[in-house]
């Protein structure tokens, strides 16, 4: 895998317990678990109307290397790029543990 060709800074999110909240209850949240470099592809975009409502989905390919951190990502979890938050949608193995090839979705509603 090309280092030239990981331009973009990818950080990987996890769903997961921290802790309680001020009333005893278990506070879920979003917890950054890493920051790894990627390339990005976009590769495709939708438009739709629901319920008189326009929304719009990207759908967007990350490839990173094939890290411990990339390894254990799973399809629950999100990824931030850009400023934009995506959930993924599918995980792949590329190669021979060379790399991990992550399809995420980002919906805009407006």
């Amino acid at each position: 895998m090309r280092a030239g060709k990981l331009d973009r800074r990818l950080t990987l999110l996890s769903y997961g317990s921290d802790g309680t909240n001020a009333f005893g209850d278990p506070a879920d949240a979003w917890t950054d678990i890493g920051t790894v470099w990627a390339s990005k592809q976009d590769v495709s975009d939708a438009e739709r109307m629901r319920a008189q409502a326009l929304g719009a989905t990207i759908t967007t390919r990350f490839i990173v290397r094939s890290t411990e951190r990339a390894r254990g990502l799973k399809r629950r979890d999100r990824v931030r790029c850009d400023g934009v938050t995506y959930d993924v949608v599918g995980l792949k193995e590329v190669g021979r543990r060379d790399g991990i090839e992550i399809t995420a979705a980002a919906a805009e509603e407006g």
